[in-house]
């Protein structure tokens, strides 16, 4: 069974949940553009994520369809790394090609993002930031959110 075969039947469930959201790995996925298709048909917005060490050229045909992109700015699969600094280059390449193909769409970024990173990624407009376990393991995790809200 391939990856695909196995997503698409799955799919179904996740559509009965009513997602509004939903992103896949480019990594994966081998045809991602029957998956974007499907979920845009059920009126979900289609997101596919990309590891750092995936190179953002991997994203270039899915852009036009795509409605967001998360940015993976640690390695997937546990909390608590540190932000990986070449993301902000990362984004800035996936910015320019959002231009050059007249793209719509966001961008998000997730992975070991901590105030300073959190208050660089919003002067780079990127569109949603997730801060998971650094927010949720600090002490008052209001004045985590009120530092990025004051320093914009």
């Amino acid at each position: 069974m391939t990856t695909h075969t196995a997503l698409m039947n799955v799919s179904p469930a996740f559509t009965r949940l009513s997602p509004t959201w939903f992103s896949i790995h480019v990594e994966s996925e081998s045809n991602a553009d029957q998956w974007i298709h499907f979920c845009q048909k059920q009126g979900i917005k289609a997101g596919l994520a990309i590891s750092p060490e995936t190179p953002i050229s991997a994203l270039e045909p899915y852009l036009p369809a795509l409605d967001f992109v998360l940015v993976m700015s640690v390695k997937p699969g546990f909390g608590g790394q540190s932000f990986l600094q070449d993301t902000f280059h990362r984004i800035e390449t996936l910015q320019h090609l959002r231009v050059r193909q007249s793209s719509s769409f966001f961008i998000q970024v997730d992975g070991g993002i901590q105030v300073k990173e959190a208050i660089q990624l919003k002067k780079m407009d990127v569109d949603m930031i997730v801060i998971g376990s650094y927010l949720v393991h600090h002490v008052n995790p209001s004045d985590v959110l009120q530092q990025i809200v004051n320093s914009l």
